[in-house]
């Protein structure tokens, strides 16, 4: 089994079900941290529905979420970049579409960046059938558009928007953009996932690990 596990209760009564989001930014990226300072995951190696006493698994848990606190300037800020519907309730990963000195630009969150790409006209015109709003049209300075590495080794430059410009940008659009430091991001999953683990700890069950 990978580090991207999710568990629950042996009971069944309370589960972990991790969300890919979670998966990819914790069991990826936080583990990688811990392990700098000295806190090995032991049940990274272990089988699908494999089972470990739950007190275990919730000191390990929460020795992982102190030292991760302990770390906090060495994590970093995360993005996502929501379109709410018109319910005002449901919303969508997406992505910005703009126009900035001519050249059709998309802006999207890649985990710890707001990442620009520059379009061709074919698929600005594609993906306009999608875009509830007018993308806003730029032809002065603002904002800054700061170049940054290639990612993955593509060939295209890319990118980085601040995330006060892409709020000025964007404002008056049903785009919203959700950041904050990785543990504040992240604590409604971290807060679920510590109860599933005091839970059963305290009733004295095992935990039961399994990937998704």
């Amino acid at each position: 089994m990978s580090r991207h596990i999710c568990f629950r209760c042996a009971c069944r009564r309370e589960d972990f079900a991790a969300s890919s989001r979670f998966t990819t930014l914790f069991w990826d990226d936080a583990l990688r941290v811990l392990e700098s300072r000295g806190l090995d995951n032991p049940f990274g190696s272990l089988p699908d529905d494999a089972e470990v006493e739950g007190a275990d698994f919730s000191r390990w848990w929460e020795s992982a979420i102190a030292r991760l606190a302990a770390a906090r300037e060495e994590l970093p800020t995360l993005y996502e970049v929501w379109r709410i519907h018109e319910d005002g309730v449901t919303w969508q990963s997406d992505a910005g579409y703009f126009r900035w000195r001519g050249e059709p630009r998309m802006v999207e969150s890649v985990h710890d960046e707001l990442v620009v790409r520059t379009l061709d006209e074919a698929q600005w015109e594609e993906r306009l059938r999608w875009v509830p709003y007018p993308p806003p049209v730029l032809d002065e300075v603002f904002p800054e558009i700061v170049p940054a590495p290639r990612r993955n080794g593509g060939r295209e430059p890319t990118y980085t928007l601040a995330a006060a410009d892409f709020e000025r940008l964007f404002r008056g659009t049903p785009l919203h953009l959700e950041h904050g430091p990785f543990l504040d991001f992240l604590r409604p999953e971290i807060e679920e996932a510590r109860g599933v683990a005091r839970h059963a700890a305290g009733s004295g069950e095992p935990v039961v690990l399994y990937t998704y």
